[in-house]
C-alpha cells in the first residue's frame, strides 16, 4: 500500500532472540516512476537512442524497456509482423541504444524498477522508424517441365518484410 511502512523482524535463534532481534528492511510502498522519456534514430539510422528521467522515489534500482515493433511499409499480401521485446538496461543508466531492423516502426515504453516492483510504463516521445531495405535475395525463376510448344516458369515471391519491391 502506498505510504505504508513495513518492518521485518528476523529471529534466527528464538532462544537468544533478545540479543539478535533487529530490523532488516523497510519500504514505503511507493511505485517507482519515469518522469519523461524520448526515443529517436541516430544519424546513421541504424540505432534508436532511448533516454529517460527517473522519478523522485527512493530505491529505484533499474528500468525495463518494452519495444513493440511492426512493419513500417507493407507490400500487398504481406502480413504485418509485430514483436514485443523487453530490454533490461544496466542498473544506474538512463539511456539505451536499440539496434533496429529494416522497415520497422518502434513504440518504446519504459518503467522504473525497485527491488520489489516495476512501476507504470510510459510511452517515449519521438520517432524510431527504420529505413526500408530491399530484400536480401530475390529467388531466380525456374522452368518447371516442358513440352514442344509451352514452357512453365515458376516465380517464387521474395521476402518483403524489410520493405516492398517497387
Amino acid at each position: 500500500t502506498p505510504k505504508t511502512e513495513y518492518t521485518i523482524k528476523v529471529n534466527l535463534f528464538p532462544k537468544y532472540s533478545k540479543k539478535i532481534n533487529q530490523i532488516v528492511g523497510r519500504t514505503t510502498g511507493e511505485k517507482p516512476s519515469i518522469l519523461s522519456a524520448s526515443a529517436n534514430l541516430d544519424s546513421s539510422k541504424t540505432f534508436c537512442i532511448i533516454s529517460w528521467n527517473k522519478g523522485p522515489e527512493t530505491g529505484i534500482i533499474g528500468s525495463r524497456i518494452v519495444v513493440t515493433s511492426s512493419l513500417h511499409k507493407k507490400a500487398p499480401g504481406v502480413p504485418d509482423v509485430v514483436t514485443n521485446v523487453t530490454h533490461i538496461p544496466p542498473s544506474g543508466t538512463y539511456s539505451y541504444l536499440l539496434k533496429t531492423k529494416p522497415n520497422r516502426k518502434h513504440v518504446i515504453t519504459i518503467a522504473a524498477k525497485t527491488c520489489s516492483e516495476v512501476g507504470s510504463y510510459i510511452v517515449a516521445t519521438g520517432h524510431c522508424i527504420s529505413q526500408v531495405q530491399a530484400p536480401a535475395s530475390i529467388p531466380t525463376p525456374t522452368i518447371v517441365g516442358s513440352s514442344a510448344s509451352t514452357l512453365h516458369i515458376q516465380v517464387n515471391k521474395a521476402d518483403e518484410t524489410n520493405g516492398p519491391i517497387r
